[in-house]
């Protein structure tokens, strides 16, 4: 919950800051660069696919020398509220 409350403070100032004429975002920009990066099948959108190759390499992370996974993954499911 901090990390959101965090980047949606940030998003607030610098939109101010954008109305209030002191700086010049591109936000066009911001999108397009973001894409190329969390793209991860290269089809220049995001998709269902990128957010499942995301979350199976997070997996992949997540479970990596755990004796049993499949308890590990259904509690951790269970508390992400995936239920």
């Amino acid at each position: 919950k901090g990390a959101t409350i965090v980047a949606g403070a940030g998003f607030m100032i610098l939109q101010s800051l954008v109305y209030a004429g002191y700086i010049e975002i591109f936000w066009d920009k911001v999108a397009d660069d973001a894409i190329k990066v969390i793209d991860s099948d290269g089809d220049g959108k995001i998709t269902a696919n990128d957010i499942k190759t995301y979350f199976e390499k997070f997996q992949t992370i997540i479970t990596s020398k755990i004796p049993d996974v499949s308890g590990f993954y259904l509690g951790f499911l269970y508390g992400a509220g995936l239920r």
